[in-house]
């Protein structure tokens, strides 16, 4: 299995399937969220959803251009130990992968990455998914805000 680390912006990736990591949350959909209705086509926002980003809560829509699919996964309300939420959510993302015979995937790391977040996110998706499915793990370093 092949990880990579990338500071690119993650509608830019050339990926079948890109995870987004979402805080629980109530009323309008979060910036995290906004930021990507375009790539679907308007769909988030134009739509009724019940994603609520609670823990292991997914939302899938299929994108236009180099991002395949855009995969929503809930993190739930925050813990004391937000890696723990995080990697949750990788293997979970992972799992939603390997369903839709994804070739690879990439996860938006929320805020600036960290050795044991990416660590913990990897470990996650290798127990997860196909032996030999590429990921990558994307931190864009900006701060994560719901």
């Amino acid at each position: 299995m092949k990880f990579h680390i990338s500071t690119s912006r993650p509608l830019e990736l050339r990926t079948a399937l890109l995870a987004v990591p979402v805080p629980e949350f109530t009323g309008h959909l979060p910036r995290v969220m906004a930021e990507y209705d375009s790539a679907c086509g308007g769909q988030l926002k134009s739509a009724q959803i019940d994603f609520t980003g609670k823990a292991g809560q997914t939302f899938l829509c299929y994108a236009d251009g180099p991002v395949q699919r855009l995969l929503f996964v809930g993190l739930g309300k925050p813990t004391g130990t937000p890696g723990d939420d995080l990697r949750r959510a990788a293997g979970k993302a992972a799992a939603v992968a390997q369903k839709h015979k994804c070739k690879d995937m990439a996860i938006v790391l929320p805020g600036r990455g960290s050795a044991e977040r990416i660590a913990g996110a990897s470990s996650a998706i290798s127990r997860a998914s196909r032996p030999h499915s590429a990921q990558t793990l994307v931190d864009f370093g900006k701060p994560f805000c719901p």
